[in-house]
Protein backbone atom coordinates (compact mmCIF):
# COMPACT_ATOMS: atom_id res chain seq x y z
CA UNK A 1 0.00 0.00 0.00
CA UNK A 2 1.13 3.51 -0.74
CA UNK A 3 -0.07 6.48 1.26
CA UNK A 4 -1.69 9.34 -0.69
CA UNK A 5 -2.71 11.51 2.25
CA UNK A 6 -0.85 11.34 5.55
CA UNK A 7 -2.55 11.13 8.93
CA UNK A 8 -1.59 14.76 9.59
CA UNK A 9 -3.63 15.82 6.54
CA UNK A 10 -0.68 16.52 4.27
CA UNK A 11 -0.32 14.86 0.89
CA UNK A 12 2.37 12.26 0.38
CA UNK A 13 5.48 12.57 -1.72
CA UNK A 14 4.03 10.10 -4.24
CA UNK A 15 1.09 12.34 -5.13
CA UNK A 16 3.05 15.58 -4.80
CA UNK A 17 5.79 14.49 -7.22
CA UNK A 18 3.25 13.35 -9.82
CA UNK A 19 1.37 16.65 -9.71
CA UNK A 20 4.56 18.71 -9.59
CA UNK A 21 6.10 16.91 -12.57
CA UNK A 22 2.91 17.36 -14.61
CA UNK A 23 2.67 21.04 -13.64
CA UNK A 24 6.24 21.63 -14.82
CA UNK A 25 5.80 19.56 -18.02
CA UNK A 26 8.60 17.19 -17.02
CA UNK A 27 9.39 14.80 -19.89
CA UNK A 28 12.34 12.88 -18.42
CA UNK A 29 12.94 11.71 -14.87
CA UNK A 30 16.38 10.42 -13.89
CA UNK A 31 16.71 9.12 -10.37
CA UNK A 32 18.37 6.46 -8.29
CA UNK A 33 17.49 2.80 -8.70
CA UNK A 34 16.35 2.79 -5.06
CA UNK A 35 13.19 4.58 -6.29
CA UNK A 36 12.37 2.12 -9.09
CA UNK A 37 9.48 0.62 -7.09
CA UNK A 38 7.79 4.03 -6.85
CA UNK A 39 7.60 4.41 -10.61
CA UNK A 40 4.69 2.05 -11.37
CA UNK A 41 2.58 3.64 -8.65
CA UNK A 42 3.39 7.14 -9.91
CA UNK A 43 2.48 6.06 -13.44
CA UNK A 44 -0.83 4.72 -12.14
CA UNK A 45 -1.54 8.07 -10.44
CA UNK A 46 -0.63 9.86 -13.69
CA UNK A 47 -3.19 7.75 -15.54
CA UNK A 48 -5.88 8.41 -12.94
CA UNK A 49 -5.22 12.15 -13.14
CA UNK A 50 -5.00 12.23 -16.94
CA UNK A 51 -1.32 13.20 -17.01
CA UNK A 52 1.25 12.09 -19.60
CA UNK A 53 3.98 9.70 -18.47
CA UNK A 54 7.51 11.08 -18.51
CA UNK A 55 10.30 8.77 -19.59
CA UNK A 56 12.08 7.23 -16.61
CA UNK A 57 15.69 6.21 -16.11
CA UNK A 58 16.89 4.68 -12.86
CA UNK A 59 20.61 4.92 -12.32
CA UNK A 60 22.93 3.26 -9.78
CA UNK A 61 23.49 4.88 -6.39
CA UNK A 62 26.85 6.19 -5.28
CA UNK A 63 27.97 4.17 -2.27
CA UNK A 64 30.96 4.18 0.05
CA UNK A 65 33.39 1.25 -0.06
CA UNK A 66 31.38 -0.37 2.78
CA UNK A 67 28.20 -0.25 0.65
CA UNK A 68 26.61 2.61 2.60
CA UNK A 69 24.68 5.03 0.38
CA UNK A 70 26.38 8.43 0.16
CA UNK A 71 24.28 11.27 1.51
CA UNK A 72 24.34 14.96 2.27
CA UNK A 73 23.16 14.09 5.78
CA UNK A 74 26.47 12.32 6.42
CA UNK A 75 28.32 15.08 4.56
CA UNK A 76 29.44 12.54 1.97
CA UNK A 77 28.06 14.40 -1.02
CA UNK A 78 28.38 18.07 -0.15
CA UNK A 79 28.88 20.01 -3.36
CA UNK A 80 31.17 22.44 -1.51
CA UNK A 81 33.41 19.55 -0.38
CA UNK A 82 33.39 18.02 -3.87
CA UNK A 83 34.35 21.35 -5.43
CA UNK A 84 37.14 21.72 -2.89
CA UNK A 85 38.44 18.27 -3.86
CA UNK A 86 37.95 18.42 -7.64
CA UNK A 87 38.21 22.16 -8.32
CA UNK A 88 35.34 22.70 -10.75
CA UNK A 89 31.90 21.34 -11.59
CA UNK A 90 33.52 19.63 -14.58
CA UNK A 91 36.04 18.03 -12.22
CA UNK A 92 33.24 16.69 -10.01
CA UNK A 93 31.35 15.35 -13.03
CA UNK A 94 34.50 13.75 -14.43
CA UNK A 95 35.24 12.03 -11.13
CA UNK A 96 31.69 10.63 -10.86
CA UNK A 97 31.88 9.42 -14.47
CA UNK A 98 35.26 7.81 -13.75
CA UNK A 99 33.94 6.02 -10.62
CA UNK A 100 30.98 4.80 -12.68
CA UNK A 101 33.29 3.39 -15.33
CA UNK A 102 31.90 5.72 -18.01
CA UNK A 103 35.33 7.18 -18.81
CA UNK A 104 38.79 5.67 -18.41
CA UNK A 105 40.62 8.66 -16.90
CA UNK A 106 39.74 10.73 -13.83
CA UNK A 107 39.62 14.10 -15.58
CA UNK A 108 37.19 17.03 -15.88
CA UNK A 109 34.30 16.56 -18.30
CA UNK A 110 31.52 18.85 -19.43
CA UNK A 111 28.03 17.36 -19.67
CA UNK A 112 28.20 17.75 -23.45
CA UNK A 113 31.52 15.89 -23.67
CA UNK A 114 30.21 13.18 -21.39
CA UNK A 115 27.21 12.62 -23.68
CA UNK A 116 29.56 12.13 -26.63
CA UNK A 117 32.21 9.96 -24.96
CA UNK A 118 30.53 8.02 -22.15
CA UNK A 119 29.15 4.53 -22.50
CA UNK A 120 25.94 5.09 -20.54
CA UNK A 121 24.72 1.55 -21.27
CA UNK A 122 27.41 0.40 -18.83
CA UNK A 123 25.22 1.74 -16.01
CA UNK A 124 22.14 -0.26 -16.92
CA UNK A 125 22.97 -3.41 -14.93
CA UNK A 126 24.64 -1.81 -11.92
CA UNK A 127 22.83 -1.29 -8.62
CA UNK A 128 25.57 0.89 -7.18
CA UNK A 129 28.79 2.71 -7.97
CA UNK A 130 31.57 2.66 -5.38
CA UNK A 131 32.87 6.15 -4.66
CA UNK A 132 36.64 6.50 -4.84
CA UNK A 133 37.81 9.51 -2.91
Amino acid sequence: HVVIKRSDGGFSYQLAVVVDDADQNINYVVRGCDLVLSTPFQMYLQELLGFEHPQYAHIPLLVASDGRRLSKRNQDASLDALLESYGTYQGVLGHIAYCAGLISEDEPFTPEDLLVHAQVDALMHKQSIVWRA
